[in-house]
């Protein structure tokens, strides 16, 4: 089936990419736009990760081009970059023996861009596209963009059982498109769920971060409910079933938030970045300390606005009071928000005090913070420095 697309505008990338098609074409090699930039074309989505399928070899390419990098040689892909974006092209190819349910044991190149394309996971990504514009079709992927339809190629339990990560993969989509997985596709999941457990941990959490930030990510949770699928994810199922339930908004952090507030962070299990799990336990140390009372300056001042929103977000996931309005007055009518934001700074401390302990320099920069959060100095270089000349001196006689 070929389908003419007639898009309503081009992109750079895009534009760039025609230029890298027509390059190999013209050097009498096939080679196509394939997979989710040509779906989301015909979408009208906005995409720069544009993947290339060709029938010439890794080293053909690497000829072509003046900048080749070597991603994946052992699965035919290099990827191409041209005028500052890039592109993975890869050779048609098949695969076979997929013994680790993510990798396949043998890898052959075609000549045939059907072949190739046989091997790939859902309908919708096997489109592909020429340098005219020209969409083709071998599996009816059409028919199931028509028809708002995630659909495997094939045998949908052969397919989740040779790359397990398409089972989450399968979600990731419903929550991007708001498309329904198709009832056979559904029925392989709850067969095989359970093969995602083979998978790398940071491909799970990768994809699962995807899902969070996904327009329509509440349809794709209440899917993996229905099929149970939360439960293979580790036991992560209380969590999943918190997210489902709140009316609240949630993003990426907040999803992983209450995934680990219900069940726990196994750290020899789950590799979130430092930054990201840190994140979490300040949101989840806010939220529990503003159960029972407000938020107040002090938690503004040391964990920031941006922590302390979510930590009022994740309260409203729980049920909690919003207390939005508090901490927008709040912060507004703060002196000081960093230290860096005193007028009579660590700096003046030990330029015009003799300090004979080291420790009450940053014990007067506690007590200059604290005064002026609380209004009760100025925050003003001469009104700081004769409260901290008047706290050094209680400071020194042990007072």
């Amino acid at each position: 089936m070929v389908y003419n697309a007639n898009g309503d505008y081009m992109t750079k990338p895009h534009q760039i990419g025609l230029k890298v098609l027509k390059r190999i074409n013209d050097a009498s090699y096939e080679a196509f736009f394939v997979g989710g930039f040509v779906r989301d074309f015909i979408l009208k989505i906005e995409s720069t990760d544009i993947d290339i399928a060709t029938n010439a070899r890794p080293e053909a390419i690497q000829s072509l081009f003046d900048k080749v990098i070597p991603t994946g040689l052992k699965y035919g892909t290099v990827t191409v970059i041209e005028e500052g974006y890039t592109f993975e092209v890869t050779t048609y190819r098949t695969e076979d023996n997929y013994q680790d349910n993510r990798h396949p044991d043998t890898v052959k190149y075609s000549t045939y861009l059907k072949d190739d394309l046989s091997r790939r996971d859902f309908t919708i990504n096997q489109l592909v596209m020429d340098k005219n514009g020209q969409i083709f079709d071998h599996h009816h992927g059409l028919d199931d963009l028509n028809n708002q339809r995630i659909r495997t190629i094939g045998d949908p339990k052969a397919r989740f059982e040779e790359d397990s990560l398409r089972l989450l993969r399968a979600f990731r989509f419903s929550a991007k498109l708001g498309f329904q997985i198709e009832e056979k596709t559904i029925e392989a999941i709850i067969q095989v769920g359970a093969l995602i457990r083979n998978v790398s941990i940071e491909r799970i959490q990768n994809e699962l971060s995807m899902l969070f930030e996904m327009p329509h990510k509440k349809k794709a949770i209440q899917a993996m409910i229905d099929t149970d699928f939360h439960r293979a994810l580790f036991d992560l199922n209380a969590g999943f079933n918190k997210l489902y339930e709140t009316t609240a908004l949630f993003d990426e952090l907040l999803a992983w938030t209450v995934l680990f507030l219900e069940s726990g962070y196994d750290a020899k299990l789950w590799k979130l970045p430092n930054k990201t799990i840190h994140s979490i336990k300040t949101i989840t140390k806010l939220h529990l300390q503003s159960k029972d009372s407000p938020f107040d300056v002090f938690q503004l001042f040391n964990f920031g606005l941006s922590m302390v929103t979510y930590a009022n977000q994740l309260n409203q996931i729980y049920g909690l009071e919003d207390q939005t309005a508090l901490i927008k007055s709040l912060h507004q009518s703060m002196p000081i928000h960093h230290v860096c934001d005193l007028a009579f700074k660590g700096e003046h401390i030990i330029k015009q005090f003799k300090i004979t302990n080291k420790r009450h320099i940053g014990a007067l920069i506690d007590y200059l913070i604290e005064a002026v959060l609380l209004k009760q100095v100025d925050n003003d270089y001469e009104s700081l420095k004769k409260y901290a000349q008047e706290v050094l001196q209680r400071l020194e006689s042990g007072l």
